[in-house]
């Protein structure tokens, strides 16, 4: 099974609650991930200016 360990991750948003308002963000957190996804904060670059 694939590792992975993040030091130092500035926010981590758990999504560990079935209401977003409850979930948790650890801040300057270190993760230790086994055989899960993990994916990058996602940002807009395509916009489109009126």
């Amino acid at each position: 099974m694939n590792t992975l360990l993040i030091k130092n991750a500035r926010c981590v948003a758990s999504f560990d609650s079935p209401n977003p308002d409850q979930s948790r963000e650890l801040r300057d957190a270190t993760i230790f991930i086994r055989g899960h996804l993990v994916t990058p904060g996602l940002i807009n670059t395509h916009h489109h200016m009126l």
